[in-house]
């Protein structure tokens, strides 16, 4: 971690650690930059390593036109399978087929079938030190992503996609195909995630409230809520219509029974249910016959709120099926304006 760019004698301390950007540099074209951010002056930058000797030119050619500005000509990964809570490590290789009149972001992203989102690397080309304006026509560009995968996201196959899009108002630029429009993302390939050696601990997850609920077979350690896109937030005020997610974190106490069921509702003041979901834990995806004692479960869940949904104080309710006796919890109250 490097100290800030401003207040006192940080920005000397920073100066003297790397002002030519030497070991950054070297970094940024041999590593894959998983986060770059900034905590008050401090900024803290972490980088994977290449797990395996990796050849450095294109293992998937691809032709993908970007927005008429751009073309991905391929990719590179250095493994298709990946612990959760580990960063997956993936090279881009970019040609400029025109003038490019604006700096654009690339986004990489690893989702389930649903599109939700398990791990996640947004930033501008090459760690940060080649923006898209500045690249000339016909230049190629290599560019290396790590993504980290969400600690306790569950293990199974989940999709790699990628794109480029305008930080200034989030459009993505739209991705033509064998001469066919297909959409705003580039889908790269299929990736498994896999159990890690040891759950991780409570204080890696994304779990912006601690509850414990106690429960035979699974207990309930906390969780997060919020709108979609927007970030958790403590008592979130949504509008009707919206996408809300909630995000449950399960810790297996001994292998849960295959029919138990997770219940989310929604309830107004007057105790009226106007939001129920039923499912098994991660919808499913993960088998309960193959959890392991200890083990931590992310679920995320998307709820939409119903359009007519009155302006007002509401409850969310959680409870699990399928075991003697069943679990519930009123997990939080929130405003819908």
């Amino acid at each position: 971690d490097l100290p800030s760019r401003g207040g006192g004698a940080a920005p000397r301390v920073a100066e003297r650690a790397d002002l030519e950007r030497v070991v950054e540099g070297w970094l940024d074209g041999h590593a894959y930059k998983a986060l770059d951010a900034w905590y008050g002056n401090v900024r803290l930058v972490v980088y994977a390593m290449p797990s395996t000797q990796t050849e450095e030119g294109i293992q998937h050619p691809l032709s993908v036109n970007l927005g008429g500005l751009v073309r991905l000509d391929g990719y590179s990964l250095a493994t298709n399978e990946v612990a959760a809570g580990d960063i997956l490590q993936l090279n881009l290789f970019w040609e400029a087929i025109n003038v490019i009149p604006r700096r654009y972001k690339v986004f990489t992203h690893v989702v389930d079938e649903a599109g939700r989102l398990v791990g996640q690397r947004d930033a501008e080309p090459c760690g940060g030190t080649r923006f898209t304006d500045t690249w000339r026509e016909g230049e190629r560009i290599s560019d290396r992503y790590g993504l980290p995968i969400l600690p306790g996201t569950a293990p199974g196959e989940y999709l790699i996609e990628v794109g480029m899009y305008n930080p200034e108002d989030g459009q993505r630029l739209p991705v033509v195909e064998g001469g066919q429009a297909a959409g705003d993302h580039v889908i790269l390939q299929k990736v498994h995630i896999v159990r890690p050696a040891a759950p991780p601990p409570l204080a890696a997850l994304d779990m912006r409230q601690r509850r414990l609920v106690k429960g035979d077979n699974i207990q309930l350690l906390g969780f997060s809520f919020g709108k979609l896109g927007a970030g958790p937030e403590p008592l979130p005020a949504l509008r009707p219509g919206d996408v809300a997610e909630l995000v449950l974190f399960w810790q297996a106490v001994r292998t849960p029974p295959s029919d138990l069921q997770v219940v989310v509702r929604v309830v107004d003041g007057r105790g009226r249910v106007w939001l129920e979901s039923v499912a098994p834990p991660v919808g499913g995806r993960y088998p309960l016959s193959l959890w392991q004692p200890q083990e931590i479960v992310r679920d995320p869940l998307h709820l939409a709120l119903p359009g007519d949904l009155q302006p007002g104080r509401y409850r969310l309710f959680v409870s699990w099926q399928g075991q003697t006796p069943a679990s519930t919890a009123a997990l939080l109250h929130f405003m819908v304006q």
